[in-house]
């Protein structure tokens, strides 16, 4: 099993980046540079799955970071397998970056989500003083994903619903909960193209 983390940390940290950048430096239109940004919002959105899915936080964290840097937001197939981790996990929770503001306006009722914050603007980790507070936290987390996602109009897929449900009834954020399943569920996909409807499921 090492030798197989050992091969994904080597492709993940040398080789991907190394044929990346090579390929940022080849394009020359602006429809290639979308593409580029495209392609690396989908490798790595995999890469958090991954990670999230063997425990890794901090890496899976600092992909997440990287994909919000540059003006995109993970898969919520990458977000689902985050807030996942995050829920059955007692590490320290990462502070996750966001692409709105506060200010923004409500969609389907949901307001702007705030990820948590840590105590000083270079704080990495949030160390909760309870269970009770750390689980609210990744509420908190999976409510700001939802709504990014909303805003950017990202395919919403049913496995991340249930990871966000799940989590919010964990929290006792009823109303909440409420609100994303009677809510924001039905019109999110109620405004799903009919060509795409086939793949929410998945």
């Amino acid at each position: 099993m090492s030798q197989d983390y050992e091969f994904f940390d080597t492709l993940v940290y040398k080789q991907l980046p190394e044929l990346i950048e090579r390929l940022s430096m080849a394009v020359t239109n602006p429809q290639q540079v979308e593409f580029i940004k495209d392609y690396k919002q989908d490798v790595w959105s995999t890469i958090i799955h991954t990670f999230a899915s063997i425990k890794r936080i901090e890496e899976a964290a600092d992909y997440f970071r990287r994909i919000v840097r540059q003006g995109s937001y993970p898969s919520t197939d990458a977000c689902a397998a985050l807030l996942n981790a995050l829920s059955i996990g007692d590490s320290p929770l990462p502070v996750l970056p966001t692409d709105h503001s506060e200010s923004e306006p409500t969609i389907y009722g949901l307001k702007p989500a705030y990820p948590p914050q840590g105590k000083a603007p270079t704080d990495m980790f949030i160390v909760p003083d309870s269970p009770e507070k750390y689980i609210e936290l990744v509420a908190e987390v999976g409510l700001a994903m939802l709504y990014s996602a909303l805003r950017q109009n990202i395919l919403h897929k049913t496995r991340f619903y249930r990871t966000l449900l799940h989590v919010l009834s964990k929290a006792g954020m009823v109303d909440e909960l409420k609100l994303v399943f009677g809510v924001v569920m039905p019109e999110a996909f109620r405004n799903v193209p009919p060509h795409l409807l086939i793949l929410q499921s998945f």
